[in-house]
């Protein structure tokens, strides 16, 4: 989101002297850049300074620091409070708004900045396939560790690597390449995805990480834990970067499951959060961070509306090189990074032309897996109910049958009938709760918007006519 000039506007004191703070503050931000005042702003209380590509935060203590010597060169004899007062006056003077980078200052008139990569050497527009010039007046956090080179040779191991992982399944080959053009090289998380790799142990999963940071640079990745994204302070780590990278997705038993799952849904949703920070104040925003994961297994994250499910794309790994490895890949990999980045910049072009990630046949029966396994009220569902508005049936009649189902299934723990409501519920928003009377005058407690299936009963989108008349089971 470009910002008008009212939203750089410089603090005037009128009256204020030049020996005062407002003084020595504009004085400070003339000198303290070599590429110029309008190169320092204020933003969520940090400091960010133009090195030439993009702004880089500079710690306080650094500003701090300068501001002694400035005010001794100056002839007073600084102390902490009037450090204190000057360093307010700055960042007054280069304010901006809390918006999510990169974002247009006032003057600049390039692409859109959603539009753009930012390389060591310019921005990269994905479109025209045309590198600009990097401009200050573009509000930009971070940048690629490396220089884009439109001469830059095919990765021609990568591309190998790649096709001895995926010997028949280009489509996961495709779907990774633009995956890792959205994360890596991009801010954006309107597709509001998470890409898990499942795979035997050194079935190259490592290698696709390392490979994948590198390209985004180690200034913009991360390598939480999941179970660490349920903890206090769980989510500090992920603050100003663009990809965190999961490499063991598994979650200790003692671990609130429930606020894992819940940190990964607000963060691929796009929510704004407030994050608590060790030794600071909550951080308050939007955070821009991608998630991929890896794991040997399926990933077990309890969530009865499976809107978790629905995040994922799933890439199935099948080859082993264990006990074959070959020691040397890496680092021919990595002399391929400037190659690596226009094959992940043809992903990315190729994703937007689209709009959307598609998730690869071979990772199907994994995506139902995993959404039987971590809603298990999902399935019960699909096998033992009917659900269209006119429906009803009795609550008591339904949790038997998902007491039934439960038992038929292996599944020890199936709830009371509270805890079985709500997670109904939370599977299908729009069933509610009714108190008929039957015929003889009693009160009949009924769920509205479902009912249980019975023998003979046609296909979901075929459903015969409302009511629960019949038996109140389901065909296993």
């Amino acid at each position: 989101m470009g910002l008008s000039p009212t939203h750089l506007q410089v603090i005037d004191g009128g009256g204020e002297s030049s020996s005062g703070p407002l003084g020595h503050a504009r004085r400070f931000r003339q000198t303290f850049l070599e590429h110029g005042a309008n190169g320092l702003h204020c933003m969520r209380g940090e400091f960010h300074r133009w090195n030439g590509a993009w702004y880089e935060v500079v710690e306080n203590a650094e500003i701090r620091s300068r501001l002694y010597a400035h005010l001794e060169d100056e002839g007073t004899s600084p102390n902490r409070r009037s450090v204190s007062d000057v360093a307010d006056a700055l960042a007054g003077i280069v304010y901006i708004p809390p918006d999510d980078p990169p974002f247009a200052l006032p003057g600049y008139s390039g692409p859109a900045a959603s539009e753009l990569v930012i390389c060591r050497n310019g921005a990269f527009h994905v479109a025209s396939r045309r590198l600009h010039a990097s401009d200050p007046r573009l509000f930009c956090t971070s940048a690629l560790p490396l220089e884009y080179d439109e001469d830059a040779p095919e990765p021609v191991e990568w591309l190998a690597f790649l096709r001895a992982l995926w010997p028949d399944d280009p489509a996961s080959i495709e779907a990774l390449q633009e995956f890792t053009g959205l994360a890596a090289l991009t801010d954006d998380t309107s597709l509001q995805k998470m890409l898990v790799l499942i795979g035997p142990p050194r079935g190259g999963k490592g290698v696709i990480f390392r490979m994948v940071g590198a390209l985004a640079g180690a200034a913009n990745i991360c390598a939480p834990t999941l179970s660490s994204l349920g903890a206090r302070f769980g989510l500090q780590s992920l603050i100003g970067r663009r990809l965190a990278l999961i490499s063991d997705a598994r979650i200790g038993r003692t671990v609130d499951a429930a606020a894992v799952v819940e940190s990964l849904l607000r963060i691929t949703g796009e929510d704004r959060l407030s994050v608590e920070q060790k030794f600071a104040p909550d951080w308050q925003g939007r955070l821009p961070v991608r998630f991929m994961l890896a794991s040997n297994e399926l990933p077990s994250l309890a969530d009865a509306s499976s809107a978790l499910s629905s995040r994922l794309i799933i890439l199935r790994l099948s080859n082993s090189f264990l006990g074959r490895e070959d020691h040397g890949l890496e680092s021919r990999l990595l002399a391929e990074l400037p190659g690596v980045l226009r094959w992940a910049l043809d992903g990315l072009e190729r994703l937007r032309e689209r709009g959307h990630l598609v998730q690869p046949e071979s990772g199907n029966d994994l995506v139902g897996a995993l959404k039987a396994m971590n809603s298990p009220i999902g399935e019960f569902i699909e096998d033992c109910l009917m659900v269209y508005p006119d429906a009803w049936e009795e609550k008591a009649k339904v949790f038997q049958a998902w007491r039934d189902w439960c038992s038929e299934h292996g599944r020890s723990h199936a709830g009371n009938d509270a805890t079985f409501a709500k997670q109904l519920r939370a599977s299908l928003p729009h069933i509610s709760e009714a108190k008929p009377r039957a015929s003889d005058g009693s009160r009949l407690r009924v769920f509205q918007g479902i009912r249980l299936r019975r023998f003979g009963d046609p296909n979901q989108d075929d459903a015969g006519p409302a009511g629960p008349g019949g038996p109140g089971s389901c065909p296993f």
